[in-house]
């Protein structure tokens, strides 16, 4: 292959009646969005990683003292993680009817006027969906924590406070 350099010159595109205000606040509001639907996915790999885990620690025995602890933290996995993605509704299934997760709701706000500022309902809505985001997760996180330390008590002999 060969290389060749030219000069080019970047112009406006004239059709467009946006603003460099209004497309600095679009990309801007794009990020925000993109960052909160990393968490989301960020913790469904997580979870989804951990149920694969918990599922070869039941095959190899699942009677051990361990194992009700270890389905009750998978279920708790299954459960919070299908609010947050479709991963893990199984091949070519969607949730249930009038249903969505976290995440198509935040894939379904960056459909605004890409040659605009977002509006107040944009605005709005990405503030209540980010929001949301960050709760299912940390909810997530705190009942994997709950559940492992179950767990780990159960593992080492231990028996835990509580029982859910």
């Amino acid at each position: 292959g060969t290389t060749q350099l030219a000069a080019f010159r970047r112009t406006v595109d004239t059709r467009i009646e946006a603003t460099a205000a209004d497309l600095a606040a679009r990309l801007a509001f794009s990020r925000r969005l993109n960052a909160a639907a990393t968490e989301v996915s960020e913790a469904a790999n997580r979870s989804f990683a951990l149920r694969q885990e918990i599922d070869r620690r039941l095959a190899a025995d699942s009677t051990s003292g361990a194992a009700a602890s270890l389905r009750a933290l998978k279920d708790t996995l299954l459960t919070k993680a299908k609010l947050m993605v479709p991963l893990f509704y199984g091949h070519n299934q969607s949730p249930e009817p009038y249903t969505s997760t976290i995440l198509d709701d935040l894939n379904r706000l960056g459909y605004g006027d890409a040659d605009a500022a977002p509006n107040a309902v944009e605005q709005s809505a990405a503030e209540t969906m980010t929001a949301a985001a960050h709760e299912a997760v940390t909810r997530l996180d705190a009942a994997v924590l709950a559940r492992c330390d179950e767990v780990w008590k159960r593992l080492r002999g231990v028996t835990p406070k509580y029982n859910r």
